[in-house]
């Protein structure tokens, strides 16, 4: 059973990675029509030279009857390892870190396909994340490359390398220029819609989507941290990390917390730097 293309979010991500996200809304009554083996396909869709296609199966497989399932069908022109993940939107179209799951696997000429397992049982979707009769999940995957490139360090023509990194860095400081609102841990924070959107799937649901927040004067943050959260805006904008040694928190704990908070907003390049 084909889906509607889920309009995939696609971005070349630093760190030579390549990566696409899809969020698909799921009516409820649907997917439990739906018999075990039966699943919900997307179209077949192409990223830098790879074609992949993502199969729901709302009651599971034959040999894992029961149990809800996603996999992947990837054709790569070699052999590559694939980072791929899944999340799940709340009621208030917020993710949640307790309903997602992620993993890696490495392609071949025998090994182009993919499942993951017990995402979810159907009481506690229908408790937690049905609203209007409909669902909505995320899923992302990501094309892993050499991590180990190294960036020009010296300026060529006149121009700084990644200058315009440093500008958007700057921008995230400019409180006249934002438009939209965190309250984390008692504090307020500042950033821009665009910035955020294009560069996490997830605050683009959010800010953007079909379940958008755009009314709400205040967004709330409940499950992370604001050093965590501030640390994680600042890479978004500015693909580096900020300077955490005068946190009370140690830096160890903070990068572990900020690696979860990274996978929960599926900012990828930032989990690689966390590793």
């Amino acid at each position: 059973m084909a889906l509607a293309d889920p309009n995939p979010v696609t971005y070349t991500a630093a760190l030579g990675m390549v990566s696409a996200t899809h969020k698909f809304h799921f009516n409820q009554s649907k997917t439990m029509e739906l018999h075990i083996g039966q699943s919900f396909d997307s179209s077949i869709f192409s990223l830098a030279g790879r074609t992949y296609k993502i199969l729901f199966y709302p009651q599971g497989t034959v040999d894992r009857p029961n149990s809800m399932c996603v996999s992947l069908t990837v054709k790569s022109p070699s052999a590559e390892t694939v980072s791929v993940g899944y999340i799940f939107l709340n009621k208030a179209g917020m993710p949640n870190s307790k309903a997602s799951a992620r993993t890696t696997f490495t392609m071949s000429s025998t090994q182009d396909r993919f499942g993951m397992t017990r995402m979810m049982d159907w009481p506690h979707l229908e408790a937690e994340f049905v609203k209007d009769g409909c669902f909505t999940l995320l899923f992302s995957l990501t094309f892993l490359g050499d991590s180990h490139s190294e960036a020009p360090t010296e300026a060529v023509n006149g121009i700084i390398p990644f200058s315009i990194n440093e500008q958007f860095a700057g921008l995230l400081g400019d409180k006249e220029m934002t438009d939209v609102v965190f309250e984390v841990g008692g504090e307020t924070i500042t950033a821009h819609r665009l910035v955020l959107g294009a560069r996490s799937a997830i605050f683009k649901a959010q800010l953007f989507g079909m379940m958008a927040e755009k009314d709400k004067a205040i967004i709330q943050i409940g499950d992370i941290a604001p050093p965590v959260f501030k640390a994680m805006l600042h890479f978004i904008y500015s693909d580096s990390l900020p300077d955490m040694s005068n946190e009370e928190t140690p830096v160890v704990t903070l990068i572990q917390h900020l690696y979860k908070a990274a996978d929960m907003y599926f900012v990828e390049g930032l989990k690689v730097v966390c590793r």
